[in-house]
């Protein structure tokens, strides 16, 4: 699995602000997982949005949110690639394992 960070701010927006518009302009090709809308809330310090091409899918973007100041956010992107020969682990018997997306 291919792995890369990138690491913005953003001004005169707040961290929710930032994070909702993230969810209402996902990436191109891609899907927010959990689209709902965050409401106002001036104790709320992170947040996270996921863009993947499906909710289960093992690959994609997470957008890692945090307050950046009185009126800003600070962003940490997360992208992970399945290569072609990469593999997955198997759940044991009766266990089903997460998905990055999910």
């Amino acid at each position: 699995m291919a792995k890369e960070d990138a690491y913005w701010t953003v001004s005169g927006m707040t961290m929710i602000d930032a994070a909702n518009w993230l969810r209402t302009h996902p990436s191109n090709g891609l899907t927010v997982v959990y689209p709902s809308l965050e409401s106002p809330n001036p104790d709320a310090t992170n947040d996270y949005v996921h863009d993947f091409p499906s909710p289960t899918a093992y690959e994609g973007m997470t957008f890692d949110l945090a307050t950046w100041g009185a009126h800003g956010a600070v962003i940490h992107l997360q992208i992970a690639v399945l290569s072609s020969n990469s593999t997955c682990a198997t759940a044991p018997p009766g266990e089903q394992l997460g998905t990055a997306g999910g």
